[in-house]
């Protein structure tokens, strides 16, 4: 983490933290004709009577309409209309559930979160507007949200009457995200270099080399030649290579090596080449050589080499005031068996001098993903651990993934509040291959 993003943040002590936690919760009041700010609404469905597919026959409560609010792209609340269309007063309750977002079967039997419900009595014909907050730090990630209604009849029981839901997934974060520290480490990963090429005989020469890459991948390689001579056509063959940078014998056993293009330049004329580029290196240190040959029997010769480093997937532990992280995790998961069930096994590690209450998950995401604490296909809901001072904590958790197969990475979180703002302390991922029949 970068010097700027340090020294902001300090400890708060647990009440406080328990307090922040379950201020959401708490606000679940009844409010009649509530309604967040205007211009955040964003979806809105309202439904007759007459066509209310999952209503139960004869229901006397029904769900006229419903609203799902955003901030900043981040879901932010919902509000219900509840109906009584009976002739007669009805009690009932409301809630609404967040599941995963691949998850197309029952929602209330892979439902991460459920809502606090409302408990409404209504007239015959009345209506009432419910709000809905968003779930804090319960849940974080993309998730499918849908609303259910229950009457209650005479003895008490509660009774199926209605539901509906929005089939888009939504973004699911605390208000304020996890801080522009992390948003930036994320977006700044990626970086250019531009590699001096070397100088060659003859009329043509390397004048630009380009490299793009990230902490985990190689994501390019692109280069242009020129041709210097005035009036004579040369044509050349470029290709690439990857090798272990501790290789004694180098380019003996290449981990990669691209396939050749022919240029033909013409007299004065300069042509760009992008290569393709490995899907996946290991962890390591590698050198990538540019090999450039004149004809198709001639020796290549290297017009350029570029040293770099794949980091193992994204870790990192965010150092506090004494320059040192206070807080080391690691996660490994199963291999997901065919019905995509798996478990992931935390280790996490209070390297500091006072104990710390630290909230775990993970979140299983597209291996490219930019930004996966927002696109996360499965997650663990948010578990909340007191780590007395130097102590080691491990525990297992085990779910089923509900997503296309596929490579994706599971990250692993550990978030601390801190003046009332979840700060995120450490991350390690791994590599997560789902590929079920």
């Amino acid at each position: 983490m970068t010097d700027r993003a340090r020294g902001i943040f300090g400890g708060i002590a647990a009440g406080f933290v328990l307090l922040a936690l379950f201020a959401v919760a708490a606000s679940a009041d009844q409010r009649q004709g509530d309604s967040l700010r205007p211009g955040e609404i964003v979806v809105v469905q309202e439904r007759s009577v007459g066509e209310l597919p999952s209503a139960a026959e004869g229901a006397t409560l029904v769900i006229e309409r419903f609203e799902v609010l955003q901030r900043e792209g981040v879901f932010a609340g919902l509000n219900v209309t509840l109906r009584n269309v009976s002739a007669a007063p009805q009690r009932g309750s409301v809630w609404y559930l967040l599941s995963p977002p691949y998850d197309t079967g029952e929602a209330w039997r892979s439902a991460d979160y459920t809502a606090p419900g409302h408990q409404v009595a209504l007239a015959p014909g009345e209506r009432r507007v419910i709000a809905f907050d968003a779930p804090g730090l319960s849940v974080i990630g993309l998730f499918r949200v849908s609303v259910w209604a229950h009457v209650i009849d005479a003895a008490g029981a509660s009774l199926h009457a209605d539901a509906t839901g929005y089939g888009t997934p939504l973004v699911v974060e605390p208000e304020g995200g996890f801080g522009a520290n992390l948003l930036e480490q994320w977006e700044t990963g990626r970086e250019r270099a531009f590699v001096p090429p070397l100088p060659l005989e003859g009329d043509v020469q390397i004048v630009l080399f380009e490299l793009e890459r990230s902490p985990r991948f190689l994501r390019g390689v692109s280069v242009s030649a020129a041709n210097n001579h005035p009036t004579e056509a040369r044509e050349i063959y470029l290709s690439y290579g990857i090798d272990s940078a501790d290789q004694l014998e180098p380019w003996t056993q290449p981990v990669f090596s691209s396939a050749e293009t022919r240029l033909t330049l013409e007299p004065n004329q300069t042509l760009p080449v992008t290569f393709s580029v490995p899907e996946a290196l290991a962890p390591g240190e590698y050198r990538l050589a540019l090999w450039l040959r004149r004809s198709p029997v001639e020796p290549p010769v290297v017009a350029a080499e570029y040293t770099f480093q794949i980091d193992p997937l994204f870790t990192f532990a965010l150092a506090d005031e004494s320059g040192q992280p206070p807080l080391v995790l690691t996660l490994s998961p199963s291999p997901p068996a065919q019905d995509g069930a798996f478990t992931a096994t935390f280790a996490l590690r209070n390297d500091s001098a006072t104990d710390r209450l630290v909230g775990v998950f993970y979140s299983v995401v597209p291996s490219d993903s930019l930004t996966p604490w927002r696109t996360a296909f499965a997650s663990m809901p948010l578990r909340f651990i007191n780590l007395k001072q130097r102590e080691n904590f491990i525990f297992s958790d085990t779910r089923f993934l509900r997503v296309p197969p596929g490579d994706y990475t599971i990250i692993g979180w550990v978030i601390e509040l801190v003046e009332g703002r979840p700060i995120l302390r450490a991350a390690y991922s791994r590599e997560l291959r789902y590929s079920a029949r």
